[in-house]
């Protein structure tokens, strides 16, 4: 399980095998040896299996618990949200681009607003003046109440 979900995990986050291995190594407690791509290559094929430190690192760099890495847990909640406002997010082989997150989280928005539930997506337009994208829309919500 840990293999399919590492794989899946990284590539989420379009990240190479250096990359992530770069990643994980920040912070590194003394000591500790340095991982490499080829490393979690291995770890990715099912050939080598990472030591319990390993496993903590990248259960918080992906934030998930170790549990959902090691296949417990077949469910792993995610933030839709947060993951939205970090950097690398892909759909369908392609990385979103600030503009399509924006589209898609109005999408998400008017969906709820249809249904009269306030969302913290509504706070975030509100607070976020670097998510900016002419919609044409005049606060609907506003003008109908």
């Amino acid at each position: 399980m840990l293999p399919n979900r590492l794989k899946q995990l990284r590539n989420s986050r379009g990240l190479t095998l250096d990359q992530l291995a770069t990643e994980l190594n920040k912070n590194l407690p003394k000591g500790e040896k340095a991982n490499t791509g080829a490393q979690i290559g291995n770890w990715e094929r099912g050939e080598r299996k990472p030591d319990y430190p390993q496993l903590i690192r990248m259960a918080d760099f992906f934030d998930v618990s170790v549990d959902y890495l090691i296949g417990r847990f077949k469910i792993e909640t995610t933030d839709l949200l947060q993951m939205m406002l970090t950097d690398n997010v892909i759909f369908d082989q392609r990385t979103l681009t600030q503009q399509d997150k924006v589209v898609i989280l109005k999408l998400i928005q008017s969906y709820f607003r249809s249904n009269r539930i306030r969302t913290d997506v509504d706070k975030m337009f509100d607070q976020q003046s670097e998510l900016t994208f002419d919609w044409n829309d005049s606060n609907d919500d506003n003008q109908n109440n």
